[in-house]
Formats: C-alpha cells, sequence, structure tokens
C-alpha cells in the first residue's frame, strides 16, 4: 500500500511479512526528516493507551510496548489489557534522536516511560528511509526474534518482502478463480474473498509462545516438523459468520478453518469456557452471543480433523448445555433459561448488557440451531446419550406450553440439501423429512422461478430438474406417512432472458400438473440487483452479450397469462 501525505510531502508505503511490517517513507527536499515512534497514545481503533515504554538502543533499534484497554474488554473481561510489543530497525542512521512524553521532547535521551511516551528520529532531508518493525504480544524477545527470523536476519529488503507477499497472496486467492471478462465484478469479487480471511490478526510468535488468557504467555504444542502445530489467532464474534464464513473457510480455507477452531479450543483448554470474540485470549466479543459450538461441529463434519477431537467437542457440547456461571465473555447468558423451558423468554430489563437478556426470539432460534449442529458432531462421535439430549433440546420448542406447532412460513433453500443425484449427505433426508412432517403447516413454500433452464441461467437459479427432484421426494415422505401436505411453487414471468415460447413450455410442464399457479409475479426490476441491470441494459453484466428483454406492458401481461391456463 501507499499514500501521499499532501500536508508533508511524504510518501508512505507498506508491505509486510506475517508479523513484521515494513514502513518506507520518501521525505521532501528542503527540511529535516523525522520519523516518529508515537507509542503510548490510542491510535485508530485501539483502546485507550494505559502504559508503554520505548527504548532506543545503541544497535539503532527501537524497542518497547504499549499496553492498552481494548474496546468491550469493560464488559466481557473487565480489566483484561492487551500489550503490544514491538522491535524495530533501519535501514538508515539518523543524524539525530530523542524521546517525548506527550508535549516535552528529550533531545538525546534514549527512553520515556508513561502514556503518551514516544521516539522520534532524525534524517538529512530528501531521503528515503525504511523501517522493518517486528511485533509481538508476548514479549520485546519475541519482537526482536520475530523481525530477525523473516526478515532473515535483515537481508530482505522491502522490494523482496513486497513481493513474497504478492505471491502468497496470489496463491491464496488463487485457490478460488473467477472467469469473467469484467473487471469490476472481479475486483469486488477479491476484495470480498481478501477481507474474508484477513480480518483475524495473528497472535502467536515463531517460536509459538502466545498471550493466555489470564495475561500470561503460553507456548502452542510442535507440529511433526517442531514448528508449532497451529497459528494461534484474534478473532472477531463468528455470530453471523457461520452462514458465509465457515463455508467459505471450509471449501477453499481448511486449513485457515483449522487455527480457528484449534485458537478456540486452545482458549477454552485455558479458561474453561469458549470466547466468541477475543484480543489475545481477552474476551471481547461485542456481540454477546456464541455460535463456535455451530463452527467446531460444521469444521469436524466437513472433514477437518486438524484439532484435539475431544476438547473440541467437550468444549461444544459445553458452550451448548452449561448455562451455570457462564463469565460475559462466553456470551449467551440466558442459556440457563434455554435449557430450563425449550426457549429463552422475553424480559423487560436484565442485570447484564441488553445482548444478555434482550433478544428471546432470535436467541431461540440460534441456541436450537447450535444445539442441532452440535448433536451431528455427538452422532458422529457415537455419544448417542449427548446426541439424544442435544436433539430433544432442538426439538422443546414443540413441546412449550402455549405453543401447538413451530411452521416455516417463508421458502427454503432447497438447492442446499439436494442436487440431481439426490440428498448431498446423510443428514440431508432426515432433516428434510422433520421439515416436512414438524413444520410444514399445510403447504411447503418453494422457488424454482421458471422450468426453462436457459431462463434459469439468467435468474442464477439450479435447474429445474431439481424441483422435480424435490416433488419426488416430497411426495415420498408424505405418501410414508400419510401426510396431505401440498407444495407451491413460485414462478415469475417476464424476467430478462424469457420469451413467449419459455412461458408456454412453462405452462405445459408435466412437472406442474396438479399444481395451482397462486405463487407467481410479472418481473419487476428492483435496484442493486444483476436481473435489474439486464432489463434496463439489455445486457447480462456476467458476459456482456445481449439478453431478450420484454418491456411491452401487453406481452408482459400476455407472458403471466400462461400461469393461469388450464392445463
Amino acid at each position: 500500500y501507499s499514500v501521499w501525505l499532501d500536508d508533508y510531502g511524504i510518501k508512505a508505503e507498506v508491505t509486510a511479512t506475517k508479523r513484521v511490517a515494513y514502513q518506507r517513507f520518501t521525505f521532501p527536499e528542503g527540511e529535516e526528516a523525522h520519523l516518529l515512534f508515537d507509542i503510548g497514545d490510542r491510535q485508530g481503533e485501539s483502546g485507550p493507551a494505559m502504559d508503554s515504554e520505548v527504548i532506543i538502543r545503541e544497535d539503532g533499534t527501537v524497542e518497547g510496548w504499549v499496553r492498552t484497554l481494548p474496546t468491550y474488554s469493560d464488559k466481557y473481561q473487565d480489566g483484561a489489557t492487551v500489550t503490544m510489543y514491538f522491535s524495530a530497525d533501519m535501514d538508515k542512521e539518523p543524524s539525530s534522536l530523542g524521546t517525548f512524553l506527550r508535549e516535552k521532547v528529550f533531545k538525546d535521551a534514549r527512553s520515556a516511560k508513561g502514556v503518551g511516551a514516544g521516539a522520534f528520529l532524525s534524517f538529512p532531508a530528501g531521503e528515503t528511509v525504511t523501517a522493518r518493525v517486528g511485533l509481538s504480544y508476548t514479549s520485546v524477545e519475541n519482537a526482536r526474534l520475530n523481525r530477525e527470523i523473516e526478515t532473515e536476519g535483515g537481508s530482505l529488503d522491502f522490494y523482496g518482502a513486497r513481493s513474497r507477499s504478492e505471491e502468497i497472496w496470489e496463491s491464496y486467492l488463487g485457490r478460488i478463480r473467477v472467469k469473467t471478462p469484467s473487471v469490476e465484478d472481479k475486483t469486488k469479487f477479491y476484495t470480498g474473498l481478501y477481507h474474508a480471511v484477513l480480518g483475524r490478526g495473528l497472535a502467536s510468535d515463531v517460536n509459538g509462545d502466545y498471550p493466555t488468557h489470564d495475561g500470561g504467555i503460553g507456548r502452542l504444542p510442535s507440529g511433526p516438523d517442531g514448528t508449532p502445530a497451529f497459528s494461534f489467532i484474534n478473532t472477531d464474534g463468528i455470530w453471523g459468520g457461520q452462514w458465509n464464513l465457515s463455508q467459505v473457510w471450509a471449501l477453499a480455507y481448511p486449513d485457515y478453518y483449522s487455527d480457528f477452531v484449534n485458537t478456540h479450543i486452545q482458549v477454552y483448554k485455558d479458561s474453561g469456557w469458549l470466547g466468541d470474540g477475543i484480543a489475545c485470549s481477552r474476551y471481547v466479543s461485542g456481540v454477546g452471543t456464541n455460535q463456535l459450538g455451530n463452527a467446531i461441529a460444521a469444521a469436524y463434519m466437513r472433514g477437518i480433523r486438524t484439532f484435539d477431537i475431544e476438547a473440541g467437542y467437550e468444549a461444544a457440547r459445553k458452550n451448548e448445555l452449561d448455562g451455570e456461571n457462564r463469565p460475559m465473555g462466553a456470551g449467551k447468558m440466558d442459556t440457563d433459561q434455554f435449557l430450563e423451558r425449550g426457549y429463552v423468554p422475553h424480559k423487560d430489563s436484565g442485570p447484564w448488557p441488553d445482548e444478555g437478556w434482550m433478544f428471546s426470539a432470535s436467541h431461540t432460534l440460534e441456541y436450537c440451531f447450535g444445539a442441532y449442529a452440535v448433536a451431528q458432531m455427538a452422532r458422529e462421535l457415537g455419544k448417542a446419550e449427548d446426541y439424544n439430549r442435544l436433539m430433544e433440546l432442538y426439538r422443546r420448542i414443540d413441546a412449550t406450553p402455549g405453543i401447538r406447532h413451530s411452521y416455516i412460513g417463508s421458502g427454503i433453500r432447497y438447492d442446499l440439501f439436494l442436487d440431481e443425484n439426490g440428498f448431498v449427505d446423510e443428514t440431508s433426508r432426515p432433516y428434510f423429512k422433520t421439515l416436512v412432517l414438524d413444520h410444514t403447516s399445510g403447504r411447503l413454500k418453494v422457488a424454482p422461478e421458471h422450468t426453462e433452464d436457459r431462463v434459469l441461467q439468467y435468474l442464477g437459479k439450479p435447474s429445474f430438474g431439481l424441483f422435480e427432484r424435490l416433488r419426488l421426494e416430497f411426495d415420498k415422505i408424505c405418501r410414508e406417512n400419510g401426510r396431505r401436505t401440498g407444495i407451491v411453487p413460485y414462478f415469475i414471468s417476464s424476467h430478462p432472458g424469457c420469451t413467449m415460447r419459455d412461458m408456454e413450455n412453462l405452462s405445459r410442464h408435466p412437472a406442474l400438473r396438479g399444481i395451482f399457479m397462486d405463487q407467481v409475479q410479472d418481473f419487476t426490476p428492483t435496484p442493486m440487483t444483476t436481473s435489474s441491470v439486464m432489463f434496463y441494459t439489455g445486457l447480462d453484466p456476467r458476459t456482456m452479450r445481449p439478453v431478450f428483454v420484454e418491456r411491452d406492458p401487453e406481452r408482459k401481461k400476455r407472458q403471466k397469462s400462461f400461469f393461469f391456463r388450464k392445463k
């Protein structure tokens, strides 16, 4: 990355290895240049600085540390601080040096300590200076070791680090290849993918040291080659990530997913609880719930087994089944209510921050889903008693006094559990059977949207053959269990790419015999959709090829009329 600092006429550039920041500054001619180490002040999104120290050593290195109080720690682990250590060397010798403490400047001094402490190095005008800053969350010695190892004893320069970083990211992002002539689409996709695997910072050192939950230093287990068995990482709360990140990680980055799971199991071993969102093992969730049992179970079910399976299962099980004395940092403070009642009751106030008691409906859904997910891991591990207990929790909502049934009101994504060959895995048919028999009020809503595969390609939907397979399985379940439940497909007319012939074919399709068409719509363009881009431009933005668009109101009415023709 690089940026031009207008106010100072300085070009600032940065690249990195895993634990070393390379910062290069090109100073303007005419004025003395200064490199500031502003250590003891709050920076960016960090918490407030509590203490700091900086030392300019005789060999020219600048080293020190800053201790901060992370945002959210006041709620989730009161008083828990995080200390960042650094060790920096420069590729040029300064012409002068000194330190400062807030507004006070101490020329030629080599150390400063306290909030607001910092150091400065001065260089001749027009100089280009590169600082290589090794970082650690455990000690200055480890920050120095990280710098020495990852800069190859100081031989790896800025250009070498940048080139190596580009190669690593090309390999990493290249695990998923997108083919499209649209540079803009590629840029959006790979930027999103980049963020999906960048947002959790590395917290362990090259020798395996890592910050423990109680503020100490631990050592990660070694792998067969003697190096740390996994990387210990800081994490955001996984809440919401169970719908997207875990799938991307499992498919393309199982090594990264393994690090994520191993990190949280290590925190569990150290603290006794899973913490959904950690900074150097400290609890800093910000969400107050906890989907880590789900994440661990999902990793195991997708074949990722490079972690302590028994400890991982124990942690996931405790996350779902233990509501006593939970620390706020472990989230799910109303787990005891869910275990007792089978649901989380609504409250108007509570002893904790809002997320500990306020969200009864969403927490009930989350805890049901978490119980179901960990139950699948229990079944695979042969833990029948746990499996039955977790599944009983999942089903208890139907036994709640005053609740007669729990139904799916909206449609379902059947392409997530069904393909042209049938159910995608051993959990899919039991899931669909339960959904049909226990959670469908009378009609199950699905959205094939059209029968013609050519139109479905423009819609980004699977082949209509998948709906036919769904109906076959649906009818079989109903027949075997004496149910007279119906299936209601949703269809759309006049979508870009849809012609009058396509609608005629839909109206005659044998798979739709006996289905009353009451869930239908004529296409209406809405903002921020690919379909609307096609409607207004007449081009498919994915290929830039022309696509037929029916815009004539009368012909659009004719297309829709095919839904109501008698078969």
